[in-house]
């Protein structure tokens, strides 16, 4: 049982008991309120009851005997009313008090009301003596107008009563003393105290209904209390545990996202580890295909080579399935011809149905008014996939491709695939959009394949918003169709170049010379037999800091570079040989990833065009006649804008390293020299030599006289200094030739360089020397 439920159950217990307490605080609340209004009636009753009295007693209006009633139907109701609370259940704070208040109330009640009694009593025995008196007295005619009471006042003054008879003398004595009494009660019950204890119940209960009041206000607010703090409670608590679940959810995710991170790399693991092998096999088995002029090794060939495809194929269905399934396939969004669409297609898929017999109809599109604007690579994959598939199942007949364009209302395409192949039967037509199923278990022993075709084509048509349907009969063949909202636009053209436009000349390409960089000797081999149609000259470089060696002391016209390699990748490379190199040479990149985002970071380091692994004979040369223009511009770019031949910085291995003057040198022999000014010596040789060398070699690619002999004469300064006489004597001869306004001859320049380089090389390796001796010493 966690805290949350214990403290709910203690919140709950503690609400119920407060309320059940406020409850019964209210109901006591209630019933002092009743008992409250009940003695003030009572209470102004009885006072209205004296006032009558007293009323009477100055002016007898009233029937006593209603009085009397009146004051015992009073004195009825207050014993009822007592009598009724202290027979009612009661859980109250103040019963007790309250039953005092009550039982103080009928005392005081019954005492006003006995004397009240007396009071009545005696006005009734006053009236019945002065009654008496009256019928007895023999008034005269003079008296015949006087009433009872200016009688009853005589003999209360003791005025002359000689009127009166004898006999009466006692009675009037008798009146006089009830008259008396009367008297006294009346002043006793005209006292305040006699109503001051209605004022004082009232304010008893009254007081004792504000405190209940109170306390109810009391409970209520400690209610709010303890129901607000528990929904704080459990409002922190749930954004706690909300914060705990989102973390535990973020860390699922991250899980999630390794694992499928890790898949990727797997996969893209796995397919560069399989193409770049796969890809000598490949390349091998069409290299014998195309020397060989047996039949039967030719057949072996093909085999290994459709075997291979296959392999290839099986690969990219995986990985396409997991891009998608991932959701890391985007879609592009650019205009393209349906010629763009349709000829690949061709070009693929009909040595493949001719091989079967089987004739394939692709309808023609030479115009290029008409555009498409969507992810041409995705939908050409989809249709490859679809008609791959009716040729596949198709043992004879034909597999026809119809390609319908609406440009009004539901604006898209709508593709048709049509076969007469095996046909699927009805119930197992839900299924063959479903990864790794196929209509039947045998299809794949029969026909091969991993189930994965229609099942990407099915993910790709809902990623681009289409739709795809499906009809067959078995032993009749199937029909696909697939609708695509690909927008539609008309441009005007002018088609009168297009064959300039894409030229499948290849003669252009002669005679050119490639730079080959690639560190797997059985694709390089494969490579220079794909290329050797097109150049003359094929230089291979094993890694790129090789290939960027070459590039510094050579010219290419084209660059074929592999990705995953050594000491410097190939996307490195290029943006070497871009930014730093300052070259606009054609590079094709190929490698064995097939993931969009290797491909992209290639073009982004400035490859002209991706191939993917294993690198095809025939779509290189479709990458060759696509840039043949760009190749051609490049080469002659390079002869017009060198008509000066450059100067070469040689590595270390091509130059003659014992032509170096520096140890010979007396500057830097001195005894007196400190080792320590030695290396500073060397260092400040080092960085002087390398900057001089190329301040020389740029002086003179611009063909500036006035740069050059600034370079030279920093060359004479420096030479002199530490008595290097080669250096010097041929910086003096350039020089010369400079301030003769003539260019120096190229060669005696690169021996200059040569010289320089020499003795920078010799400072390297004295600086290391004295270096290691130092630590030492």
């Amino acid at each position: 049982m966690n805290l949350t439920k214990i403290l709910f159950s203690l919140a709950s217990v503690l609400s119920l008991s407060i309320g059940t307490i406020v409850y019964f605080l209210y109901q006591e609340h209630k019933q002092i309120t009743e008992y409250y209004s009940s003695i003030s009636s009572l209470g102004h009753e009885i006072i209205e009851v004296r006032d009558a009295v007293t009323n009477h007693a100055l002016s007898p209006q009233l029937d006593p005997y209603f009085l009397n009633a009146e004051i015992v139907n009073l004195e009825k109701e207050s014993q009822d009313l007592l009598s009724s609370y202290q027979k009612t259940p009661k859980l109250g704070l103040y019963n007790k008090q309250t039953n005092e208040v009550l039982a103080q109330f009928h005392q005081s009640l019954l005492a006003l009301s006995e004397t009240l009694d007396k009071v009545v009593g005696l006005i009734i025995v006053k009236d019945a003596l002065l009654t008496s008196v009256i019928e007895h007295v023999e008034l005269g005619p003079e008296n015949s107008d006087l009433e009872r009471d200016v009688i009853a006042k005589k003999i209360h003054q003791d005025a002359n009563l000689d009127y009166i008879p004898a006999k009466l003398k006692s009675t009037v004595s008798t009146f006089k003393q009830v008259d008396s009494q009367r008297r006294a009660l009346f002043t006793a019950l005209l006292s305040p105290k006699n109503s001051e204890f209605v004022e004082n119940s009232e304010k008893q209960l009254r007081q004792q209904a504000i405190s209940v009041q109170k306390r109810i206000f009391q409970l209520l607010a400690a209610l709010a209390i303890v129901v607000f703090s528990f929904v704080i409670y459990t409002y922190i608590h749930r954004l706690q545990e909300l914060k705990r679940n989102n973390h535990a959810y973020q860390e699922a995710i991250d899980r999630t996202e390794k694992a499928n991170h890790a898949k990727s790399i797997f996969l893209a693991t796995m397919s560069h580890e399989l193409r770049t092998p796969m890809s000598g096999v490949l390349g091998v088995a069409q290299m014998i295909r195309e020397d060989t002029k047996e039949s039967r090794t030719k057949e072996h060939a093909d085999i290994i080579i459709n075997s291979g495809n296959h392999l290839v194929t099986l690969l990219n269905d995986i990985l396409d399935f997991s891009k998608v399934e991932e959701g890391k396939l985007e879609l592009e969004h650019t205009p393209f011809s349906l010629r763009e669409l349709v000829q690949p297609l061709e070009s693929t898929l009909l040595p493949l149905a001719q091989k079967k017999n089987i004739t394939l109809t692709i309808p023609h599109y030479p115009s290029n008014e008409l555009k498409l604007v969507g992810d041409v690579a995705r939908t050409r994959q989809l249709l490859f996939n679809l008609i791959g598939n009716a040729i596949k199942f198709t043992q004879q007949g034909k597999v026809e491709v119809n390609i319908q364009i609406n440009d009004s209302g539901s604006v898209g395409v709508l593709f048709t695939v049509t076969d007469t192949g095996i046909g699927i039967e009805d119930d197992k037509l839900n299924n063959i959009f479903i990864p790794f199923e196929q209509a039947e278990l045998s299809t794949t022993r029969k026909f091969g394949g991993t189930g994965l075709g229609l099942s990407i084509v099915k993910k790709l048509v809902d990623l681009m918003e289409g739709d795809i349907s499906v009809s067959s009969r078995v032993g009749y063949g199937s029909k696909f169709d697939i609708f695509l909202p690909l927008e539609v636009q008309h441009d005007r053209v002018d088609l009168t170049n297009i064959e300039e436009a894409s030229p499948n000349n290849t003669e252009p390409l002669h005679k050119k010379r490639i730079l080959l960089v690639e560190d797997n000797r059985v694709n390089a081999v494969v490579a220079k037999s794909f290329l050797k149609d097109y150049a003359q000259d094929i230089t291979w470089a094993e890694d790129g800091l090789q290939a960027l060696e070459v590039l510094d002391n050579g010219q290419f016209d084209l660059i074929v570079i592999d990705n995953h390699m050594p000491n410097l990748s190939g996307v490195e490379t290029i943006k070497r040989i871009r930014e730093t190199l300052k070259l606009n040479t054609v590079i094709f990149a190929y490698t064995a990833d097939v993931f969009k985002e290797a491909h992209d970071s290639l073009i982004d380091a400035g490859a002209n065009f991706v191939l993917t692994k294993p690198l095809q004979k025939p779509s290189l040369e479709l990458a060759l006649k696509q840039f043949s223009r760009e190749i051609m511009a490049s080469s002659h770019q390079e002869i017009e804008g060198n008509t000066v031949v450059p100067l070469i910085r040689h590595p270390a291995s091509q130059l003659a390293l014992t032509e170096e003057e520096l140890s010979a040198s007396s500057s830097f022999n001195d005894p007196s020299l400190s080792r320590v000014t030695k290396l500073e010596l060397l260092i400040g040789l080092k960085t002087k030599l390398n900057a001089l060398t190329d301040q020389l070699i740029e002086a003179y690619s611009s063909s500036s006289l006035e740069l050059l002999i600034e370079a030279l004469s920093q060359i004479e300064t420096s030479a002199s200094e530490l008595e290097l006489e080669e250096v010097l004597a041929l910086a003096k001869v350039a020089k010369e030739s400079c301030e003769n306004n003539e260019l120096p001859n190229v060669e005696h320049l690169q021996q200059l360089i040569n010289r320089m380089l020499v003795n920078l090389h010799q400072a390297q390796r004295l600086t290391l020397e004295l270096s290691h001796s130092t630590k030492h010493a």
